[in-house]
């Protein structure tokens, strides 16, 4: 919602979000009055602010229009994605809509459905008089509202300010421990600011201006809100120290952002086992921030599961993207896995990609007796299955993927290995080993 407000306001400081939301839609209402002719009419406002929206990742329906209640009518109800009505063609534009493009409650739409009045239209033939009698004057006002003839005030929402702090240098120095040292300042000022409001940041904006250069933007991701000055200071040096600018630095400016309120804890309430993990989830946390830092955020990843039933496509490895939240698929905890292993009888080390091996069974439905797994061959002490998996024939290209029969199979040293025989061609494969 901050992403879609901030993009919102680009356009226009009279944004806020709308109350009349669903499962399915968040509604922001804007004022362009004062916009129109700085962004060269509605025409343009309107597919800007689907570009921007879309960058965001969502899809959306614009209306342009007299009215805060006409606008929320036809974005929601109106025959294209962008609909841009003016005053004169008001009534026609609103007269198909159904009447919850009023915002009608769902008791007053079902009363008039049982009159056969169903269009905004229909409404509109109505004697006023009796529609207030009957439905009470909440029926007129909203009506009233999308006409234009009761006005509505929008209420613009200001958009949480980050915390900054700046310094400009006399004479742009160059010596490391100056830039340390002052980022360092800038920082404890910052996390005084955050204890005085009770809060804590999600993320750090390092922007440096180095002399007779364009301004450098260093972002920095938190797993998990802080305002440990040790932890956040440890991933900001990282940054300073990967910094090579022998020009000099102009300025340096250090902002707080995606700040959330500190909840209170008392020690009284806290069992053991909650303060464990409290401790845990922090201590987690600050290690992925650590590597995230050091590696990159694209390179630290989580599993997350997926609906399929084929083994390598029942997972995937997405990057931890703070702030982002995994859109498919569910994290799986450590518990989790642990039981999902034992419930299927899946082995504990499962190779994403399947290593081809030689093997020799019996008969074609029995475990191999003996199999050939990087230049070593093993004598086959039992074997269990087979299992059949079969593609998903809903989705997979037939000449892509074949039917498996899966074995559980002992080695001599006691190690368990999960094999499969893909048909019809015979060949074998290692997926998995329990560890």
């Amino acid at each position: 919602m901050h992403a879609l407000l901030n993009a919102a306001t680009a356009f226009s400081p009279l944004a806020a979000v709308d109350a009349h939301t669903g499962p399915q839609y968040i509604g922001i209402n804007l004022d362009i009055t004062a916009s129109i002719r700085l962004f060269r009419g509605e025409v343009v406002i309107a597919r800007r602010l689907r570009q921007s929206f879309s960058r965001l990742g969502f899809r959306s329906r614009i209306a342009v229009a007299p009215t805060i209640g006409s606008a929320w009518a036809l974005a929601r109800y109106g025959p294209t994605k962008t609909n841009l009505v003016t005053e004169a063609d008001l009534v026609t534009a609103l007269a198909p809509l159904p009447l919850r493009a009023l915002r009608l409650p769902t008791s007053t739409i079902d009363a008039f459905h049982e009159l056969n009045v169903t269009t905004v239209g229909k409404l509109l033939e109505l004697p006023r008089g009796g529609i207030a009698d009957r439905f009470g004057s909440e029926v007129l006002t909203r009506l009233d509202q999308a006409l234009g003839r009761h006005g509505e005030v929008l209420l613009p929402k200001r958009l949480p300010q980050p915390l900054r702090v700046s310094r400009t240098f006399d004479g742009a120095p160059t010596e490391r421990h100056v830039l340390l040292l002052t980022a360092q300042e800038l920082l404890r000022t910052l996390l005084h600011r955050l204890e005085e409001t009770h809060e804590k940041a999600g993320q750090l904006v390092l922007e440096i201006k180095p002399a007779e250069r364009p301004t450098l933007l260093y972002t920095i991701n938190l797993s998990r809100p802080s305002f440990d000055f040790i932890h956040l200071w440890s991933l900001l040096e990282l940054k300073l120290e990967q910094l090579h600018l022998p020009q000099g630095v102009e300025a340096m400016r250090l902002s707080l952002t995606r700040l959330e309120s500190v909840r209170a804890e008392h020690a009284t309430t806290l069992t053991a086992a909650s303060s464990e993990v409290g401790a845990s989830s922090k201590e987690l946390g600050t290690l992925l921030d650590s590597l995230a830092a050091q590696l990159g955020e694209e390179r630290i990843c989580r599993i997350t599961t997926a609906q399929s039933h084929i083994p390598e496509r029942s997972f995937s490895y997405e990057p931890i993207r703070s702030g982002e939240p995994i859109r498919s698929g569910r994290t799986i905890t450590a518990r989790r896995l642990e039981e999902t292993l034992v419930a299927t009888e899946r082995p504990s080390l499962l190779f994403y990609t399947p290593h081809p091996i030689r093997a020799m069974a019996l008969l074609p439905d029995s475990p191999p007796f003996w199999i050939k797994w990087r230049e070593s061959t093993y004598e086959v002490q039992c074997g269990i299955g087979p299992e059949r998996i079969a593609p998903e024939w809903w989705g997979d290209d037939p000449s892509l993927f074949e039917s498996r029969d899966y074995f559980t199979i002992q080695l001599p040293d006691g190690t368990w290995l999960w094999i499969f025989r893909e048909q019809p061609h015979a060949q074998w494969f290692l997926h998995g080993i329990w560890a």
